[in-house]
């Protein structure tokens, strides 16, 4: 029986990663090796390990309530280990920027990967809620320090001239995990919930092992921050940059429609107002999901040709119109229209941003990322609070506010500086004091 489910986890782990770093073009490899094509070694492993992590927060979803009822938790103390989640990764972010700063990302990316494999066990032994609310939070540790060194890595691995196609990448197969995650946790269900956390737990800790095989040392980003080079760019520095400051705004208003509203007051919207059957809330938000992938690797492409400022404004314009769409005519055709201007419109906000942040800190990341991913966390834990208390009230006075937080990214895009216009041009880094 163990040795059946090990062989059942193991063999599509080692399948995905040789298709992501294998160099060699095979027939059935073709399309995506030319998607792959020139990116980097490190860049393919952290989207490997980042599918199958992202995968593994979806699968605890469903299971999560299951256990904590089977504990005797009440919906305030299931609250609160979502909470704890939540909390953690903002209190630990800027702490963590510093670490990664300092250690380098592999390190960072080792302990964050090392916490979340270690406390989704620990999970499984839970014996009351609050042991289980502990290991929750100290899970949202492992996570954070996990994203912001994959990011780091991420952008200082990057060629400015494909690091939109990189990040097209990388988000490709988070999102692609976030898909795949609640379908297998739904199947699951079945299982005792504690064998689901060894199993992510177990899944974590052989992803990190494959993907440690194709990732350096870090002795370029120690050089750097040890010879006073950008690595050492502070967050004042980074603030005196438009640029800087458009992509923190636009990962705030993601945080808040897409990765918030977009799973609470929309679907409550859905059912209380426009009384439509349960069945669209799943389909809303599939649609939006897959959109949302399905743009992405197209959305890469056009960061790196058109440069990062219009993708930028693509975005938050999709995301305000969606939502004016529905508040203006509001039913089950308009929810879907809207759901799908919010896929497309994070697909290029969250490449043009991330882009944008790499542009800024010439790669090297540490801090200035943890910062940046700071506003999506933000807006995911403000958003779905502020828009509910006035949804309670109004539902288009709860739209017509998340709107305005995009039009806010959008005007935050306008106004800051090109900062690559092409493939073709020359990489041009970022000066801290533009804007």
């Amino acid at each position: 029986m163990g040795s059946r489910v090990f062989r059942a986890i193991a063999l599509p782990l080692v399948v995905v990663f040789r298709l992501l770093i294998a160099s060699h073009e095979c027939p059935e490899q073709r399309r995506v090796v030319k998607f792959l094509k020139g990116l980097p070694r490190e860049v393919k492993g952290l989207s490997f390990v980042t599918f199958f992590v992202s995968v593994g927060f979806g699968v605890q979803a469903p299971v999560l309530p299951i256990f904590a009822d089977q504990l005797g938790a009440g919906t305030t103390a299931v609250g609160a280990m979502i909470a704890a989640f939540a909390i953690v990764r903002i209190v630990s972010a800027w702490p963590l920027g510093r670490l990664t700063s300092r250690m380098g990302e592999r390190a960072t990316l080792v302990i964050g990967m090392a916490l979340l494999a270690v406390t989704s066990v620990f999970m499984g032994f839970a014996q009351n809620t609050w042991q289980l609310i502990v290991f929750r939070g100290l899970g949202g540790l492992g996570s954070a320090a996990f994203s912001i060194a994959a990011l780091s890595l991420l952008l200082r691995k990057s060629p400015p001239d494909s690091r939109g196609r990189s990040i097209g990448l990388f988000m490709g197969a988070l999102n692609m995990g976030l898909v795949a995650g609640p379908a297998i946790g739904g199947a699951m269900v079945t299982l005792p919930p504690e064998i689901v956390f060894y199993i992510y737990g177990g899944v974590v800790a052989l992803t990190g092992f494959l993907a440690m095989a194709v990732m350096d040392k870090d002795e370029g980003h120690h050089q750097a921050a040890t010879t006073g080079g950008i690595g050492t760019l502070s967050i004042m520095a980074a603030m005196r940059s438009s640029v800087f400051r458009a992509a923190i705004v636009m990962n705030f208003s993601l945080g808040w429609i897409v990765y918030g509203m977009r799973s609470s007051v929309l679907p409550l919207m859905l059912l209380n107002d426009l009384h439509e059957p349960k069945i669209w809330v799943g389909a809303g938000l599939a649609l939006c999901a897959l959109l949302q992938v399905a743009v992405l690797p197209a959305s890469g492409r056009l960061t790196d040709v058109l440069g990062r400022k219009r993708p930028l404004i693509a975005g938050a314009l999709a995301l305000a119109g969606g939502l004016a769409l529905l508040t203006a005519l509001p039913n089950l055709t308009t929810y879907l229209l809207c759901m799908s201007f919010l896929g497309v419109g994070a697909a290029l906000g969250t490449t043009a941003s991330s882009a944008a942040i790499g542009d800024v800190t010439r790669g090297q990341g540490g801090t200035v990322v943890a910062i940046y991913q700071m506003g999506s966390d933000l807006g995911m834990v403000i958003g779905p609070l502020a828009a509910g208390a006035l949804a309670e009230k109004s539902y288009p006075l709860a739209l017509s506010l998340s709107a305005a937080v995009a039009v806010w990214g959008m005007v935050m895009a306008i106004v800051m500086p090109r900062t690559k216009s092409a493939v073709s041009a020359p990489p041009q880094p970022i000066d801290p004091n533009i804007g």
